[in-house]
């Protein structure tokens, strides 16, 4: 692993800086289709769990928001959606939270991933998904839900904080800490600190 470390140090790098910054300096990270095989000879990033989760958030540590490159290009161009809708759910299912998927698919896979956490697919479309994935239905929908979850959780986390932030800025714009009323300085710091950030004055 330390010729991995090496050649991923910026990357590496990267990451830890961003994680001594808090979440609010890592809103996201696009994952592109590259192969590395030194990490997962098997999958591409975008539907790498080695990659996506093992990798980058187990050994890193990373907190913020992972976003798929287009899931119409590349290995994928050639697929046909009924193909395509597997293929999100296998990013969905390996880490990756949100997915540029192209607008012909769109309605597809919003129905499908619907019908999976209603639990009302086919018995037929339930069969193929367990053969493809490996997982027994009752498994792979639970883990669906749970990944559906995360996902969530992130981009809301994320949302919050950008709009802190925002607000933060907003208020430094108007007034200076130091001088303002003690309203609007405790209105500025409980901003900061939500953001988990201190100011040293």
């Amino acid at each position: 692993m330390s010729e991995l470390n090496t050649s991923l140090k910026p990357f590496i790098d990267l990451i830890q800086f961003t994680n001594s910054q808090n979440a609010v300096a890592s809103y996201s990270i696009l994952a592109s289709h590259g192969r590395f095989d030194v990490l997962d000879n098997q999958n591409i990033t975008t539907v790498s769990k080695k990659i996506l989760t093992d990798y980058l958030r187990k050994s890193l540590g990373y907190r913020g928001i992972t976003v798929s490159d287009a899931m119409w290009m590349g290995e994928y161009g050639h697929l046909t959606t009924d193909k395509l809708v597997v293929i999100y759910l296998k990013s969905l299912l390996a880490g990756m939270d949100l997915q540029m998927i192209s607008g012909k698919t769109f309605a597809p896979t919003v129905k499908f991933f619907c019908d999976i956490y209603d639990d009302t697919l086919s018995n037929n479309d339930k069969t193929s998904l367990t053969l493809e994935l490996g997982l027994e239905w009752n498994e792979l929908r639970q883990k669906f839900i749970e990944r559906l979850t995360e996902s969530t959780e992130r981009i809301e986390n994320v949302k919050r904080t950008l709009v802190h932030a925002h607000k933060i800025q907003s208020v430094e714009r108007f007034i200076d800490p130091k001088d303002s009323t003690t309203e609007l300085r405790n209105e500025y710091y409980l901003g900061l600190d939500k953001l988990g950030l201190q100011i040293h004055e």
